[in-house]
């Protein structure tokens, strides 16, 4: 009677787990929602990792019944219902882990991002610092064809940048990506960084 009231209980527990799985959030897209998440499906998975532990106890109990009093129907019956129930345990702690890995995973994304960010930042910065020391453009032919060569060779130097770019892209977007393209750098940049944070995809600008 006793283990049969704590299989009940066990029953009782699985199924709140279950729903509070179900009840979880999106996930986020930001590092602190994400951390949140990730610290309330490591709770969550704490919780069936000590249900399991339950049931087996549960399990032992009713193996070590049967060796003292028999196979009774009763007690065979309730080892299969712990049985079944370590099962559906073991699923639920699953889709669990899977839970925590797509948050893990966007949680990379995220730091990814903002990483990229500051080295466009970073590259802005420097644009900006280069065209001040420039200088006003030459009145003279000769002056300008120089600058117009120093200008050409320092574009030449400058590596491609890959960053994420979210997918998927907006249909205005995607049939003018070609001609977005040819736009200057730091309009090309804004246009990049403006994205949603969906998906991510390397595009060399």
């Amino acid at each position: 009677g006793e283990v049969q009231s704590h299989v009940r209980d066990v029953f009782s527990r699985l199924a709140d787990l279950d729903d509070e799985l179900d009840g979880l959030s999106p996930v986020g897209r930001d590092g602190d929602s994400l951390a949140s998440q990730v610290d309330a499906v490591r709770g969550f998975l704490g919780r069936v990792a000590a249900l399991r532990s339950d049931l087996e106890d549960h399990g032992g109990d009713c193996t070590a019944m049967l060796r003292r009093e028999g196979s009774s129907p009763d007690l065979l019956a309730l080892r299969r219902e712990t049985e079944a129930l370590s099962r559906q345990a073991g699923k639920l702690a699953e889709r669990g882990q899977a839970r925590l890995g797509q948050i893990e995973t966007a949680t990379e994304r995220v730091h990814d991002f903002y990483a990229n960010v500051a080295e466009l930042q970073g590259m802005l910065g420097r644009a900006e610092d280069s065209l001040e020391a420039q200088g006003a453009v030459g009145t003279e032919v000769e002056v300008i064809k120089q600058q117009l060569q120093d200008y050409k060779v320092g574009e030449q130097l400058r590596p491609p940048l890959s960053l994420p770019l979210p997918l998927p892209l907006p249909l205005s977007l995607s049939l003018s990506l070609p001609l977005s393209l040819s736009l200057p750098l730091p309009l090309r940049l804004f246009l990049f960084l403006s994205l949603s944070l969906t998906h991510t995809h390397v595009v060399q600008i």
